[in-house]
């Protein structure tokens, strides 16, 4: 069992497996997801922000199913079902398997800054690709990101395969010039892995580099830089460097600059004519940046006409608690793209506005069943009902989708006691089957 503070003033006492958010001038957390599965790995972030990471278990084994990758979505609940789980948020089901692997024992997991090593896929400019590193299949994959929905779904590669039985990669690392390093870690772990009880003086491990000829071109711009003497200015300019440590670099000494970068920052960010990735690297390091400026900067992108930077600019703002963008998410909940408005979703759980609630409850009226777009909403609404107990949903449940959403958060925040017995006894005869479930479940 694990005790933690988390930024909300909460104590979380649990023994499930979690991904955990700090800020590093900070000593509170919170959970971005929690689970039933047994060994959360590693995760990668798109540009847009978007996250996934991969686990050994996120479901019983059986068919050839158990490990995967899976998206991040803020709040979700992922994994076996068993009692671990028990006192978490539930917003339905458990979260789906993004990709299913087998008993692969995934591990190492990047988001491709270059497509270098795609070879002849094709593929178009916005396209983004994870690598993951698959132990026990002795290989490593590259999984192209196709919406789907208020999610993902992906198209599957085989990027390294051997039929080395020692040969183990273990993490995968996208070096400067776009070639990928791959740490192969031998036959050392035999705890409970079948496939690694090999001779040790035969599997040593290593670690390889995959080139390309462009990753070849790339290795040869070996410009040295007085990082010393370089300004907010010149820092924010490299920040889209092709060579990813010097954009890493970059970063770190733009934050120390702090409010005085945030000029550079917007005016790159609100160049059209930039790499889209430029862009987006811009907009997140406003995030790093993190005074009330460089958010508000940050926000100003909610209403822009590039759907990355709307979507990046509602996780920054959601981060940040920024409460001043309440009124812009809220309007984000109707936008033609599901994966904005879940993103919107999150922020206005964070921010726990009681303005809010009136558009979360229509968004879910409106909700055509998108399992990450309704739980991300309802999610939303528990944190913004937990923040202000002084809401009653059951005064604007004025529908069966809304009432539905009363009866799932209270129960949730563990206040079904709250809910008027007539009322459940009417719908727990709906036609309306998720209602009558939900209310059966509360009477019993």
């Amino acid at each position: 069992e694990q005790t933690h503070a988390l930024v909300d003033g909460r104590m979380l006492k649990s023994s499930a497996a979690h991904i955990f958010r700090r800020h590093p001038n900070s000593a509170l957390i919170e959970p971005l997801i929690s689970g039933g599965m047994d060994n959360p790995v590693e995760m990668a972030f798109t540009p847009e922000g978007e996250k996934f990471f991969t686990s050994t278990f996120l479901q019983h084994p059986g068919g050839g199913l158990r490990d995967g990758i899976a998206h991040a979505v803020y709040g979700g609940l992922h994994g076996k079902d068993h009692q671990v789980i028990d006192g978490h948020v539930r917003t339905g089901p458990l979260m789906p398997i993004m990709t299913q692997l087998g008993p692969a024992a995934p591990s190492g997991l990047i988001c491709l800054k270059t497509d270098h090593m795609l070879g002849s896929l094709d593929r178009s400019a916005k396209d983004r690709f994870l690598s993951a590193a698959l132990f026990n299949l002795h290989k490593v994959t590259a999984h192209r990101l196709i919406p789907d929905g208020a999610s993902f779904r992906t198209d599957d590669h085989d990027l390294l395969v051997t039929e080395r039985v020692d040969f183990h990669p273990t993490d995968v690392i996208e070096d400067a010039d776009g070639s990928l390093l791959v740490l192969d870690t031998g036959g050392w772990y035999d705890l409970c892995c079948p496939t690694s009880r090999i001779d040790q003086k035969t599997a040593e491990g290593g670690i390889y580099r995959i080139t390309s000829e462009r990753s070849r071109a790339a290795a040869k711009q070996t410009a040295e830089i007085d990082w010393a003497s370089v300004n907010a200015e010149q820092a924010v300019s490299l920040l889209s460097d092709s060579r990813p440590w010097v954009g890493r670099r970059a970063a770190e000494i733009v934050v120390r600059f702090a409010d005085a970068s945030v000029a550079p920052l917007r005016s790159t960010v609100d160049d059209s004519s930039r790499d889209l990735d430029a862009r987006l690297t811009a907009l997140w390091t406003l995030c790093q940046v993190g005074t009330q400026d460089a958010i508000s900067a940050a926000a100003d992108h909610l209403n822009s006409d590039e759907l990355s930077l709307v979507q990046s600019a509602c996780h920054i703002v959601s981060i940040h608690r920024f409460q001043a963008a309440t009124s812009s998410l809220v309007e984000l909940l109707h936008h033609p793209s599901p994966q904005i408005r879940r993103a919107a979703a999150e922020g206005l759980g964070r921010v726990g506005d009681e303005d809010s609630v009136e558009g979360l409850l229509d968004a879910l009226e409106e909700s055509s069943g998108d399992r990450h777009l309704d739980h991300s909403l309802l999610y939303a609404l528990v944190e913004v009902t937990r923040s202000d107990p002084s809401i009653d949903l059951r005064k604007r449940a004025v529908s069966d989708k809304r009432l539905l959403a009363a009866i799932l958060t209270l129960e949730q925040l563990g206040r079904g006691g709250e809910l008027d017995p007539p009322q459940l006894f009417k719908a727990a005869f709906s036609q309306h089957v998720p209602l009558r479930r939900a209310a059966i479940a509360v009477l019993s």
